[in-house]
C-alpha cells in the first residue's frame, strides 16, 4: 500500500486572512519573507488539521512570502505533515532529482553536499503540479523536494504527533 504524501483540503482559511496580515512586516529567511514571532493557530485550523492528518496536529506556524526554488523542510520524527495553507493562488510542484531520481531528502546520504543541487533547476524534473486556490490548503511531507510559487503569502503550519491521553 502507498503512503500517502499529498492531501488538498477546499475551504480551510478563513477569507479575510489576508487582509489580517498583509500588512505585518516581513522579514528575510532562508525560504523567504517571514512575520518574525508571530504564530497563528485559529482552533478551527487546529480541528480541521486533526481531521485530516489522523495522529497529528499543528504545533506552530509561520506567515511567509515563500522563495521559489527546490528545497525541503526540516523535518523530524515528530514533524511528519507540512501544511500550506493559501491566502494567494499557489502553483505547489514536487520534484525528481534526473541524475539520482531523487525526490526526498530521505533519500540523499549526504544532504549538506546534495543542497547546491536544490538552485540547479535544470537538474529536476517535475513530479507533480497543484494549483492551491486561496483559501485552501496543501498537506504534504516536508522531506519531499519541492517549491511553493505565489505572488502572495502563505500559512505554513507544522505539525506534531497528537498524543491521547486515556
Amino acid at each position: 500500500m502507498a503512503t500517502q504524501t499529498l492531501i488538498h483540503a477546499k475551504h480551510f482559511v478563513a477569507p479575510n486572512l489576508l487582509q489580517v496580515v498583509q500588512d505585518l512586516v516581513f522579514l528575510e529567511n532562508q525560504l523567504g519573507m517571514e512575520v518574525k514571532d508571530f504564530e497563528y493557530i485559529s482552533p478551527q485550523a487546529s480541528e480541521q488539521l486533526k481531521s485530516l492528518l489522523e495522529g497529528f496536529e499543528p504545533s506552530s506556524s509561520v506567515f511567509r512570502k515563500p522563495h521559489p526554488f527546490i528545497h525541503f523542510e526540516d523535518c523530524s520524527e515528530d514533524n511528519q505533515w507540512l501544511v500550506v495553507a493559501a491566502l494567494d493562488y499557489v502553483v505547489f510542484r514536487t520534484w525528481r532529482h534526473l541524475e539520482t531520481g531523487f525526490t526526498s531528502a530521505l533519500e540523499v546520504p549526504d544532504v549538506t553536499t546534495f543542497i547546491s543541487e536544490c538552485f540547479k533547476p535544470s537538474s529536476w524534473a517535475v513530479v507533480n503540479t497543484v494549483i492551491v486556490s486561496p483559501g485552501d490548503c496543501l498537506c504534504f511531507r516536508p522531506w519531499e523536494f519541492h517549491s511553493i510559487e505565489t505572488s502572495g503569502i502563505v500559512h505554513m503550519f507544522y505539525t506534531r504527533k497528537h498524543n491521547v491521553q486515556n
